[in-house]
């Protein structure tokens, strides 16, 4: 959600920094960029964005269906 409310990207840097505040500890977001259905994906620029199949798999949790 915080990427949507930032205009849809972030830098890796604020990707890490939005993880951390959220209490989480950031080595664990390299499983999101992986494998066929990634959550999470780098674009041009080095700017991070959330994949249409982490946009479906977000709106899955938020709605408190499956989790991610």
């Amino acid at each position: 959600m915080e990427i949507q409310k930032r205009g849809g990207s972030v830098t890796k840097d604020e990707l890490y920094k939005i993880w951390k505040e959220l209490g989480r500890d950031p080595r664990g977001l390299g499983g999101f960029f992986r494998g066929n259905s990634a959550l999470i994906a780098e674009g041009a620029g080095g700017k991070v964005f959330i994949t249409k199949h982490g946009e479906e798999e977000l709106k899955k949790y938020l709605s408190g269906g499956e989790r991610c």
